[in-house]
């Protein structure tokens, strides 16, 4: 016969029935993930059009000319860059 004290041992080392649910819902894990690919997909947009822009007038420069939009060139890169870190910092 199993005394008392080894009964109540035994039955607190029992692994409760049920599973605690998440600490995050679900959902709210899937619209962070949604909202993150969203924003990549916006950042890397954003960085190739920057690039093209930079490339052309690099281009321009090489073929004698000037770059006369070097000012809204470098406002935009800053802006992309800037997009660039809050997406990789969301993650």
């Amino acid at each position: 016969m199993v005394s008392r004290l080894k009964q109540s041992m035994i039955s607190v080392k029992k692994p409760a029935a049920s599973v605690p649910p998440p600490a995050v819902p679900q959902s709210s894990v899937e619209e962070d993930l949604v909202a993150w690919i969203k924003g990549t997909v916006h950042s890397c947009q954003d960085l190739a059009s920057v690039l093209e822009r930079l490339r052309n007038s690099y281009v321009a420069i090489l073929a004698g000319g000037g770059a006369s939009d070097a000012e809204e060139i470098l406002i935009k890169v800053e802006a992309a860059l800037r997009n660039s870190k809050s997406v990789r910092d969301f993650a």
